[in-house]
């Protein structure tokens, strides 16, 4: 048989194309891969709706409400701690209870409470011994209290105040209501009860912490159970197309009273 042979010159033609080649597919499958990304971070969000409904069933129709140490007889539990009962975790009452889950106790897999391209180091104090947690509810309360600014699904407990999550049959346009947010922050951790709420005045003052493409889209789970890729700034459209403060988000996709 007769053996071919290919002079340098042919070589490096072959290798120069190939690199061409290289250049050309190597941003699509990169494109490709932040697309999966972002599907595997919906879906999340749409397995987080199931086990909001699940909950709501047991519990007087309501969303899971988060609740610290400061009011007495509760502890230090977050709203994904109460999803515990139905997302297969199975948690006791003592790691509901403990503040926060340790990364180490779950293989370091915080599951569908994490976006695939969250990769923000998170730190309890000095401890990374941490799950992250990428998807915050809205917020009805604030450091101040109940105000226009804070009008969402969950209260995080403070001192005076009673734990609290409203009933799904109490939100008047549910599928343009917002449950979750996402957020990507190192203080931010499944289990804690910090963080576990938001509100559109922390996310506008804060725009670094929005994943994705920021202001200009991010997720977010509506209470009706679909998930959309949106801007901020739609978020706080009110029904007149006007742009409201986050100061006060009364008819907008942050108001679920």
């Amino acid at each position: 048989m007769k053996q071919l042979k290919f002079s340098l010159i042919e070589i490096l033609v072959v290798v120069a194309i190939i690199g061409i080649l290289s250049s050309l597919l190597l941003p699509s499958l990169g494109k490709a891969r932040e697309k999966a990304k972002l599907a595997v971070c919906k879906n999340n969000l749409k397995q987080i709706a199931i086990f909001f409904e699940l909950n709501a069933d047991d519990n007087e129709g309501r969303f899971p409400e988060s609740t610290s140490h400061q009011w007495p007889g509760y502890g230090p539990v977050s709203w994904d701690d109460n999803l515990g009962d139905y997302d297969g975790r199975n948690l006791s009452d003592t790691q509901k209870n403990a503040g926060k889950l340790n990364g180490s106790d779950f293989n370091n897999d915080s599951g569908i409470y994490q976006c695939p391209t969250d990769d923000v180091v998170r730190l309890f104090g000095t401890d990374a011994d941490c799950l992250p947690l990428t998807y915050s509810a809205s917020s009805f309360f604030d450091n101040n209290g109940i105000s226009n600014n804070s009008r969402g699904i969950i209260g995080v407990t403070w001192v005076g105040r009673m734990p609290y999550a409203i009933k799904f049959n109490e939100i008047s346009k549910p599928s343009n209501t917002i449950a979750l947010a996402e957020l990507m922050r190192e203080g931010q951790m499944v289990g804690r009860y910090w963080g576990s709420g938001v509100n559109a005045d922390t996310m506008n003052s804060t725009p670094e912490i929005i994943p994705h493409d920021g202001v200009t889209g991010s997720n977010y789970l509506y209470t009706d159970g679909h998930v959309s890729k949106v801007s901020f700034f739609k978020t706080i459209t009110k029904p007149d197309g006007s742009i409201a403060s986050t100061s006060n988000i009364t008819g907008t996709q942050w108001d679920a009273q």
